[in-house]
């Protein structure tokens, strides 16, 4: 089978042995080419080269198109400052919603639409289907609507507000989705063919299960059930550091895939989520970028154990870090084809 033909017959529901293996690597793989990050993300046939040149020397299982992180590449886009370090990815520095009080008008949606940088790493998306898509899946970040919202008005003061003023996170998260689903319908039109929902900020390492369940539940599923229906892709969630409280929540937003960071036990995980969801994770990023390669392996061969007999793709639990070595992408690749 090609790695295409793998990931889709684990979407059906059949486990594979060995299984997939596709670790998060988006902006850490202009390293692996020589290339600084800041060259290569305003150029699309640079960016798009990075990851053909890392997918062809690791052999891993699928691609992620792009690799600025989606939610501040649309914040940016709706009128946030962002940061233009020269060997990094940019972060946003201003918020939208900085005036006291804050004034969710501001929040036009449609910019998405008319944004040159989000036109710029659609076209990475376009470059990469048309070079691998017959023989791999093509995965695309989208921004969560908790997490976007946190960058529009502020991380911290969001999280003040769902307790002074929930009608107003509420509101803000609304305008948020929406222009998640434009950002996602970019993605869509440009070849991608999953979408991969990320919602740092809904984290159980940030907010609890009822929090989860009260401002970033709905949000999610709206997108989620948007990009399944509307766009006719295959949708995918991300949500870092400790989900373990929400796993039934997580899979009840509707995901095919739920990618799961290293800080979840992934045997729980195993047996709680619906055997009709892909599971994917978890090696520590970290211990991808500082090994050693037999702790690697052990790492990824205790991941593949716990999801042992269901539908699994190893990866690493968040994307892989900048300056990771290309001997420890290749570790994670063999040891579990040749310990499975």
């Amino acid at each position: 089978m090609t790695p295409r033909e793998k990931l889709l017959s684990l979407l059906e529901g059949n486990p594979l042995s060995p299984p997939p293996v596709l670790p998060m690597a988006t902006f850490s793989t202009a390293h692996l080419a020589g290339i600084p990050v800041r060259e290569a993300r305003h150029d699309a046939a640079l960016m798009a080269r990075c990851l053909l040149e890392a997918l062809e020397k690791c052999g891993y299982d699928g691609i992620y198109a792009g690799w600025e992180s989606s939610f501040n590449l649309v914040a940016a886009a709706l009128g946030c400052g962002l940061s233009d370090p020269p060997d990094d990815v940019p972060s946003v520095d201003r918020p939208l919603l900085a005036g006291d009080p804050p004034d969710p008008s501001l929040v036009d949606p449609g910019r998405v639409d008319r944004d040159p940088g989000v036109a710029l790493h659609a076209e990475v998306a376009r470059i990469i289907q048309e070079k691998v898509g017959g023989t791999h899946l093509v995965f695309a970040y989208v921004p969560g609507p908790f997490t976007l919202a946190g960058l529009l008005l502020e991380s911290d003061r969001l999280l003040l507000e769902t307790a002074q003023d929930p009608d107003l996170v509420k509101g803000i998260a609304g305008k948020a989705g929406e222009a998640c689903f434009r950002f996602a319908k970019s993605r869509a039109e440009a070849g991608a063919d999953v979408l991969v929902v990320a919602d740092p900020l809904a984290s159980s390492s940030v907010i609890s299960p009822p929090m989860f369940r009260r401002f970033a539940k709905g949000p999610l599923s709206s997108l989620m059930g948007a990009i399944a229906g509307e766009l006719g892709k295959i949708p995918s969630l991300h949500i870092c550091g400790r989900t373990t409280p929400i796993l039934p929540d997580m899979a009840e937003t509707g995901p095919r895939i739920l990618e799961l960071d290293h800080a979840v036990d992934m045997k729980r995980a195993a047996s709680e989520v619906p055997e009709g969801i892909v599971i994917q994770g978890n090696l520590d990023p970290a211990l991808l970028l500082s090994g050693p390669e037999e702790k690697i392996r052990e790492a990824a061969l205790q991941a593949v154990d716990a999801c042992k007999g269901r539908p699994f793709i190893l990866s690493t639990g968040c994307e892989v870090g900048l300056r990771t070595p290309l001997e420890h992408y290749r570790a994670l690749v063999n040891a579990v084809r040749a310990g499975t």
